[in-house]
């Protein structure tokens, strides 16, 4: 890899962005399938949270992930593209991040849906992925892994459901859950930085105040599609 390829992508995992991570599709998932486009990507601004205890406020979802999300989507679903088939919408409803100096967790919430071509809503789910470290991993790394977990999601489902068949039937990838509980629980409930090092010839050590991890609440799951495909 060249080194300034490498050093974005350092940049950017220890700076808390993401980085394009689309997936490969199955063969036999394209088999016989309509072709399919990235129609949307979008997010709640206002739903886009960072929760830092004792360390640096890196991490925070914007547009520039969104903008990533959006490229994974869409090469992870190329070899669908085309007209007259399904348009699929994505709209990230919300994005915690929560963080100390040795430890973190990242859930958001995902909702999607499939418009065929004469406009009707076709498919809409809802999901939540997630991940958490601790110790050795950067913030851009663990951002990534949620976003992956998220593609793989809505490229397989819209993929299957291109082909005819039905996305409920298909199990939900590692570190995604139809199931704010089962992802939550996951995720560290609890933070504290801590810190070492040498002053003077003496050994210090010491410790923040240990914070309580906000991943929000289970979104409702009627996300209004009507009004936002008719707003568009």
């Amino acid at each position: 890899m060249p080194l300034i390829a490498l050093l974005t992508l350092l940049g950017c995992s220890l700076f808390g962005h993401t980085r394009p991570t689309p997936i490969s599709l199955e063969p036999a998932a394209l088999q016989g399938a309509a072709p399919v486009s990235i129609a949307s990507v979008d997010m709640d601004a206002t739903q886009s949270h960072l929760e830092v205890v004792g360390a640096y406020a890196i991490g925070r979802f914007v547009e520039r992930d969104l903008d990533n999300l959006r490229l994974s989507l869409q090469r992870s679903l190329e070899s669908l593209s085309g007209d007259g088939g399904l348009d699929v919408h994505v709209y990230v409803r919300s994005y915690h991040v929560s963080a100390s100096n040795n430890a973190a967790g990242v859930l958001t919430t995902v909702a999607w849906c499939a418009v065929d071509a004469s406009g009707r809503l076709v498919h809409r789910e809802q999901f939540y992925a997630y991940d958490s470290v601790v110790l050795v991993r950067t913030m851009g790394a663990l951002k990534n892994t949620v976003q992956a977990a998220a593609v793989r999601r809505v490229a397989e489902a819209s993929a299957h459901l291109a082909a005819g068949g039905d996305p409920a039937q298909l199990p939900l990838p590692e570190n995604a859950s139809a199931h704010y509980e089962q992802a939550v629980r996951t995720l560290p409930s609890t933070l504290q930085s801590h810190y070492a090092g040498f002053i003077g010839g003496y050994v210090y050590a010491g410790s923040s105040n240990v914070g309580v991890a906000d991943y929000g609440s289970a979104a409702a799951d009627d996300f209004d599609w009507g009004t936002y495909l008719s707003s568009r």
